[in-house]
């Protein structure tokens, strides 16, 4: 047993007298060992590696600093604001909160006010059909983001449409701002109906060789958690959110009837992975905003604890997760019954 670290030396692990049993799993008699850790090693991403037997197993072992240095990172003491990004709204809102919104904050309270960061609300993704979940906490991946806060224009690729497909999605739009000014609670249904519309025009026109690159390596950097996301949604599309109904052969990832289905809806898969990469671009200009503007930390997002059950995580990654497992919170005016 040995440690690879993470500058490529390699380290050989000396055991500990610590004896444990044999046990049978699954028909295997498996045995424990444990070695002792050297307590010079640099800080960082290692790997620890274990052979027995013709056997290779891996683990990642990671090596922290004994107290983190806020001070050192952040410089003194931040202050910032707080905000739910979808209650943020400006005249230029499709009736929601967008990152635009979030990025005219930013800049302006770290340029002008000072702020060191701003903290959001988690912008984890929720089913693509309606209807979408109002609490950012019921969200169906932590892995990926809701592109309902899209600017839509300020996507690249709205610039190339035609007058006429312009023109419409100026009417969407403007519909939707009427909402900026009211009281009424939000109606996040009809703004993902409007900007779906929206994306899928802009999507249709295609891309640039050069962004087309770029799309190209997202996809690669994200492998399979993007395509199998993706594919979830586009599942979701054609047969509901209600996962009992889906045909029988597209209840696990790995299957033959999902690796058809992805092929025969590839242009739907393709265009869920295209508004993760929008939202990534949007979201990573976004706080390239607050930076320059002077913030220490810039955009501060939240993380949900858990997944709905019946999301695309728990679908993706059944194998790993453990049915019938849940986590509340406390219950408040909107859901008596806790999140």
């Amino acid at each position: 047993t040995w440690i690879e670290t993470e500058d490529g030396q390699s380290r050989t692990l000396d055991q500990m007298d610590y004896w444990v049993e044999p046990v049978d799993v699954d028909g295997t008699l498996t045995g424990e060992a444990s070695f002792t850790v050297p307590g010079d090693l640099p800080m960082g991403w290692h790997r620890v590696v274990a052979e027995s037997e013709g056997l290779r197993a891996t683990t990642p072992l990671v090596v922290a600093p004994y107290r983190l240095d806020p001070e050192a990172i952040t410089g003194a003491r931040q202050w910032g604001f707080m905000t739910q990004v979808y209650a943020m709204r400006s005249a230029g809102s499709w009736g929601m909160g967008d990152l635009h919104d979030l990025r005219t904050l930013a800049a302006w309270s770290g340029r002008e006010l000072g702020a060191g960061f701003v903290l959001i609300n988690p912008l984890h993704a929720a089913s693509p059909v309606a209807p979408m979940s109002p609490s950012p906490y019921l969200l169906v991946t932590r892995r990926f983001a809701n592109p309902m806060y899209l600017r839509v224009e300020d996507i690249p690729e709205f610039r190339r449409l035609s007058s006429a497909v312009t023109t419409r999605i100026e009417q969407l739009a403007a519909e939707l701002r009427t909402l900026n000014a009211t009281n009424e609670l939000l109606d996040r249904d009809a703004v993902w109906s409007a900007k779906r519309v929206a994306l899928e025009a802009i999507h249709l026109a295609g891309l640039t060789d050069e962004r087309r690159a770029d799309f190209d390596a997202f996809c690669a950097d994200e492998g399979s958690g993007l395509r199998d996301f993706a594919t979830w949604c586009a599942i979701t599309d054609v047969h509901g959110t209600d996962a009992a109904a889906w045909p029988a052969d597209l209840g696990h990832p790995a299957s033959a009837g999902v690796a058809a289905f992805r092929q025969g809806h590839a242009d739907v898969v393709d265009f869920h992975m295209w508004m993760q990469w929008l939202i990534a671009e949007q979201m990573a200009a976004t706080q390239e905003a607050a930076r320059e503007s002077g913030m220490a930390i810039g955009v501060m997002h939240d993380l949900a604890v858990g997944v709905h059950p019946e999301g695309s995580d728990a679908w993706a990654l059944q194998d790993v997760l453990a049915n019938g497992v849940s986590v509340g919170a406390p219950p408040d005016m909107y859901n008596q019954m806790g999140q």
